[in-house]
């Protein structure tokens, strides 16, 4: 996905005043209708979206800089725009200081993924010193697109990051850890952490109402294996730990969990 192909230049509006928050939304809803990508949807259903999302947080997230975003049902493609408000407008932001430029995101019910990289290749350009300076002093739509793209890197991250599983294996027997962690080395495209952790047995003994029932005799041991790996690698994880303790489903001491994943990326060392 290029940067390039969403920031619509009819969907910039520059030198505003507005008197609140309320009304950068609208004027958001209104800015964005006038892309194609958006034209099976109408503009109350845009600043519904948006509101939702700010009743989970205010996308102030200081510096003056503003970037709400939404996911629509029907949306064809992702528009990002831009309001700049030179005057500024409080937003409930989390420094408490008035928003000047507002870059909004308008995306895919379905495109969660892609949402997230977007989101965090605007938030990290507007970072950039001098960028919102420039852009809330652009004199056109056209002059705060360009400046917007030249401080961007035109083509973002297009890698597949739903394709990864999350793999926890919580073991409280010491003599199969070694065991089960050259397991996790020897699988390819995994990257694994072995975590520390305590049995509920070290609090329940500690609570009155559960005196005699748990006896401090019980194992202490305990350790939890995390690994990021492909998807396509879940079976060989599971065959490889079953190897080492058995039929999961009669296992004592050890439980292992595997969950798809939205979004993954980076490396741990072994």
């Amino acid at each position: 996905m290029k940067l390039v192909d969403v920031v619509h230049e009819q969907c910039i509006e520059t030198g505003l005043s507005v008197a609140g928050k309320d009304d950068v939304l609208r004027a958001i809803a209104t800015a964005a209708k006038r892309a194609e990508a958006l034209d099976g949807v109408n503009e109350d259903a845009l600043v519904a979206g948006l509101r939702d999302r700010e009743a989970l947080g205010s996308t102030g997230f200081g510096g003056g800089i503003a970037i709400p975003h939404c996911r629509i049902a029907g949306v064809a493609d992702f528009v990002v725009g831009l309001l700049t408000v030179p005057e500024g407008v409080e937003f409930e932001s989390l420094d408490g200081k008035p928003v000047t430029l507002v870059v909004f995101i308008i995306g895919p019910d379905e495109a969660s993924d892609r949402h997230v990289r977007l989101l965090s290749a605007i938030s990290r350009t507007l970072m950039i010193p001098g960028a919102v300076k420039e852009l809330v002093a652009a004199p056109s739509a056209e002059a705060a697109r360009e400046s917007l793209l030249r401080f961007s890197t035109d083509d973002l991250d297009t890698r597949d990051r739903a394709s990864k599983c999350l793999v926890h294996l919580f073991i409280q027997d010491e003599d199969q850890l070694a065991d089960l962690m050259r397991a996790f080395a020897s699988v390819g495209s995994a990257s694994f952490v072995v975590v520390e952790a305590e049995n509920a047995s070290a609090y329940l003994t500690k609570l009155p109402l559960f005196a005699g029932f748990i006896s401090d005799s019980r194992t202490s041991f305990s350790k939890v294996i995390v690994a990021i790996a492909d998807k396509k690698l879940k079976n060989e994880i599971v065959r490889q730990v079953e190897q080492i303790v058995g039929n999961l489903d009669e296992a004592t001491g050890t439980l292992l969990t595997v969950q798809d994943i939205a979004y993954a990326a980076g490396s741990l060392e072994t």
